[in-house]
């Protein structure tokens, strides 16, 4: 038997749909996609203004408001010591002139802490933002430290390798080379998963107790410079995972 929706449920069901493009809808749109008659809608949506958490623009198409991200950064706030991380992928992204960011993994999606300004108007990677595994070198990190590889056997044909983006690995044997790859070499890289052109260059961050955290990555469009510098910034890449994991108690 289907659980009756309560009023609440309604509203973090709406609330939630404006994660999905185009981020912003009519009352309308909003009652057809979630199937909710136009008077629930209505009186949903204008709780959420009074209390900013949606904003209305001209034309009446709603989007998420300044209430929403005030409480939504307290997430990434809370996980550890989030200045710190900030710091170290800061200074990262300043020595390399790189974009570089921290994600960790809930529910087998990414989900990024945090991320450098952005050196190239392609890489927009965004705070926040939850990606899928199979898309870059993030989540090849974050898959292959989370679990072990006895579990990543089966793991890879039940989780969903869709393609978000050209270059994503959907095929669950190449994605499992992938992670097996990354546990032994104790980094990742990518070339083109997330978008064309792409090279992306990942480590794990392991706090002190020895528990696993998150991941360390920068990401650069592809050139013979960059690649003339690839040793190196691996190497970037995992003293910096170190530097993060020795603030993590």
């Amino acid at each position: 038997m289907t659980k009756k929706q309560t009023a609440i449920d309604k509203t973090l069901v709406l609330l939630n749909t404006f994660k999905e493009p185009p981020h912003q809808y009519t009352a309308r749109e909003l009652s057809e996609k979630l199937g909710f008659n136009k008077a629930t809608v209505h009186r949903i949506l204008n709780t959420l203004v009074d209390h900013n958490f949606v904003n209305k623009r001209e034309g009446g198409h709603y989007h998420v408001g300044y209430g929403t991200y005030l409480v939504g950064m307290q997430y990434p706030k809370m996980q550890d010591v989030y200045a710190e991380i900030r710091n170290v992928v800061n200074s990262l992204a300043a020595k390399t002139k790189l974009q570089v960011g921290y994600s960790i993994l809930r529910d087998n999606k990414v989900i990024s802490v945090y991320e450098s300004a952005s050196f190239n108007q392609q890489i927009a990677y965004m705070p926040g933002e939850m990606y899928p595994v199979n898309g870059g070198v993030y989540g090849k990190v974050l898959m292959a430290n989370t679990y072990t590889l006895k579990v990543l056997k089966n793991l890879v044909h039940e989780i969903d390798l869709d393609s978000a983006y050209p270059g994503s690995i959907t095929d669950p044997k190449l994605f499992y080379k992938a992670l097996e790859t990354t546990k032994l070499k104790g980094y990742a890289l990518s070339d083109g998963e997330h978008i064309e052109g792409e090279i992306g260059i990942g480590a794990p961050v392991y706090k002190r107790d020895g528990t696993f955290h998150g991941s360390i990555a920068l990401s650069g469009i592809k050139s013979e410079a960059l690649l003339a510098r690839k040793k190196d910034l691996i190497q970037e890449v995992l003293e910096s995972a170190t530097a993060i994991g020795q603030l993590l108690l």
